[in-house]
């Protein structure tokens, strides 16, 4: 032993203590002795020597040993203590034992007293640990035994805590006292066989306090067995997990009201461990897709093969290009289920990277948006048709606008030629008739004559255009008439090719035409320049073409323009929801062409 070893003699007899400390030194016992010769001076150094070790005489004048143990036991609990005594009665050395003394030797026998004190020292120290472990045990957990029936015979404090019952209360009592009865027949079975069958036994166990409150246990159940290896009794050793099971249990309630949420908004959520390469879907996930969850393993090959991009591959290369580059993204998208059904989907998702910067998770969303995009599209029909609606309704008034226009120039066109004309003639008449009456003023009313039956002539050739065309004549007609008034006034050679049934267009829409036709031969003559004219009219498939073609000077399309012909032209055709283009270009002249739906 190379540390000092510190021992309190109670002796009387110096003779003899000088006798013990050489045979202890001898068996090289490295050991600072205490010699206290009476109780005074042995209770003192219990308190100021802190002895390792007592060695007492038997019976010093007004003390004994039996006292000398009690006092060490008080004072320094579990110092070994040996009785050394020159004699004394088996009885009473059994009883010395039996109070607690490790050992007693006589003094005739001396020689035992080395081997007497380091097996002393040895089993004490074994005692102190076994001690400190039993300590650490009840500080740390909650310790139980039971007999071979489960009837309690020992319980810690942190077991009565927990179970709020006192010791009194526990010990004697069958460890059902704390039943719960929340585990079923078939879990109770099992533990019982293991246990009873000499197998250690560990697990979740729910208990009931003797308040009616729960607490919740994570046991370890250890069976000490007999020579006969039967069990006798039952250590149970067990942590208290009460707050994880109700946090447990508080996070099974979250996830489940996630599941409900998630299933009423259709979304669910997805995240990959890019390490291990594992793949973590939650259950609205596998319903969106339409997938048992016990018949598939996630993975990302499985949820593209889902994704339906009509034979472009659009949807799936994004997605792959976007997860391949590391990149935060989101996208909707088609998919197809297995049953043939075609849903739309928003997927969204990002990557979370580690302290390398190296990514090692990627966490996402999936929502089924199939009702939103069918809502989406109703909303897109019902503006359609509403917008419909509009033109239908402006085309109305446009048409009604035209019409009140045609009987404007109706009326116009016949005040022109039968009053205003009346009246220049009235007017050229009158001059005729003073020129009989004094020739002097011949020669100067020829000129105002000239005049009048100029302004006549213009007269009758616009109210032919401003009036409407008598009933009965046809659109082919009505476009001859135009071109053979404008050959018979003009050097302009005119041609017409027609290919449109009577019948199929109405009569607003053959008035319009005639319309368009005249402005365009009106421009024609008056700015373009123009040696021919040529147009084309046919009906295909809905569809009215008109092709108006002049040689004449052209212009700028590019150029915005100042006259109203071309504006009143492109009104007319949308009117009816038709549309005009022109091609023209200085010195190429011009090419209308116009389509109207009918």
């Amino acid at each position: 032993m190379n540390t000092v070893l510190k021992v309190l003699m109670l002796e009387d007899d110096a003779e003899d203590a000088e006798i013990i400390q050489r045979l202890i030194t001898k068996e090289k016992i490295n050991c600072e002795f205490f010699v206290a010769m009476d109780r005074k001076n042995y209770m003192k150094a219990l308190e100021e020597f802190s002895p390792e070790l007592i060695l007492s005489d038997h019976s010093i004048p007004q003390f004994n040993s039996s006292d000398a143990l009690s006092f060490a036991r008080e004072k320094i609990p579990g110092i070994p203590f040996i009785m050394v005594t020159g004699a004394a009665s088996e009885e009473f050395a059994a009883k010395i034992i039996k109070q607690g003394a490790d050992d007693y030797i006589l003094k005739d026998r001396m020689t035992r007293l080395p081997a007497a004190i380091k097996a002393a020292m040895i089993q004490r120290k074994s005692q102190k640990e076994l001690n400190d472990y039993k300590y650490a045990l009840d500080e740390s957990s909650i310790v139980a035994i039971t007999d071979q029936k489960g009837i309690i015979i020992h319980a810690n404090e942190n077991y009565c805590k927990i179970s709020k019952y006192s010791l009194l209360e526990l010990i004697g009592q069958h460890h059902r006292i704390c039943s719960s009865n929340f585990h079923s027949f078939k879990f109770i079975r099992g533990l019982v066989l293991s246990i009873s069958n000499g197998k250690s036994w560990s697990g979740e166990f729910c208990n009931k306090a003797k308040d009616g409150s729960i607490f919740w246990v994570d046991a370890y159940i250890v069976p000490f067995l007999n020579l006969l290896n039967k069990p006798y009794q039952y250590l149970a050793i067990s942590q208290d997990i009460t707050q994880r099971k109700i946090a447990e249990e508080a996070l099974k309630k979250s996830e489940l009201r996630l599941n409900e949420a998630q299933a009423v908004a259709h979304i669910a959520n997805w995240e990959v461990d890019i390490a291990n390469n594992t793949h973590t879907w939650s259950d609205e996930l596998y319903n969106i897709l339409g997938l048992n969850k016990e018949e598939v393993i996630p993975s990302t090959e499985l949820f593209l093969s889902f994704v339906d991009d009509e034979n472009t591959g659009e949807a799936a290369n994004f997605l792959k290009e976007e997860l391949k580059e590391r990149r935060n993204a989101k996208i909707d998208f088609r998919f197809k289920l297995r049953n043939g059904k075609k849903r739309y989907g928003h997927i969204e998702w990002r990557f979370e990277f580690d302290s390398t910067n190296n990514p090692c998770r990627i966490f996402g969303i999936l929502q089924d948006i199939t009702e939103r995009k069918v809502a989406e599209e109703n909303v897109m029909l019902l503006e359609k048709k509403v917008l419909n609606q509009k033109i239908m309704e402006q085309k109305k008034i446009a048409l009604a606008v035209l019409k009140g226009q045609e009987l404007e120039r109706n009326f116009i066109g016949q005040e022109l030629h039968d009053n205003v004309n009346q009246i220049l003639a009235s007017s050229k008449m009158y001059l005729k008739s003073a020129c009989k009456k004094d020739e002097n003023v011949n020669e100067l009313i020829k000129y105002p004559i000239e005049l009048i039956e100029l302004s006549i002539k213009e007269i009758k050739q616009l109210s032919h255009r401003l009036v409407l065309p008598l009933k009965g004549i046809t659109l082919k007609e009505m476009v001859e008439d135009c071109l053979y008034t404008i050959s018979a006034n003009t050097n302009i050679k005119t041609s017409l090719s027609y290919n449109i049934g009577e019948s199929i267009i109405s009569n607003d829409l053959q008035l319009n035409i005639y319309r368009i036709i005249q402005e365009l031969l009106n421009n024609a003559n008056k700015y373009a320049d123009a040696k021919n004219i040529e147009i084309v009219m046919m009906a295909n498939a809905g569809t009215i073409s008109i092709i108006v073609t002049d040689d004449g000077i052209g212009y700028n399309t590019k150029i915005k323009r100042l006259g109203i012909g071309i504006n009143n032209i492109t009104y007319r055709v949308k009117c009816f929801g038709g549309k005009v283009s022109i091609i023209s270009s200085e010195g190429n002249g011009c090419i209308t062409n116009i389509k109207i739906p009918y």
